[in-house]
């Protein structure tokens, strides 16, 4: 029993430790870059949205070019291309008339394209 306990504060210690240094350490990642990622993220949602709807995918390329160009571009994080390979991801899913399926779809699509810009932002 002992032991037990010896064990036990070890662990509460090493834990306290930890979660002190965490939150004295700066945030993995820069506040604004993951606002552009939920920026991404919402224009990933609304891409698949219209493809939901078979809205034609030359007309989602218009779209986005224009958004890229109008959004002040050199702000952003990424270039032009990255916003077109966000369609053609988007266009390589078929399209689905139940409106739960495509829901969890959209969602889905949204959750991955932000994975893979917050993954971006620690590399």
């Amino acid at each position: 029993m002992k032991y037990k306990s010896s064990f036990i504060l070890l662990g509460a210690v090493l834990i306290s430790t930890t979660l002190q240094a965490f939150a004295q350490s700066e945030p993995l990642i820069d506040p604004i870059a993951g606002a552009y990622c939920q920026m991404f993220g919402g224009l990933a949602e609304t891409i698949m949205e219209q493809r939901q709807i078979n809205t034609p995918i030359s007309v989602m390329l218009q779209r986005t070019r224009e958004f890229y160009a109008n959004f002040g571009h050199e702000n952003l994080p990424v270039d032009e291309n990255w916003v077109t390979r966000i369609v053609i991801l988007a266009y390589e899913q078929p399209p689905f008339h139940d409106p739960e399926i495509q829901q969890v779809l959209i969602a889905d699509f949204r959750n991955e394209v932000e994975l893979s810009c917050y993954s971006a932002l620690l590399d």
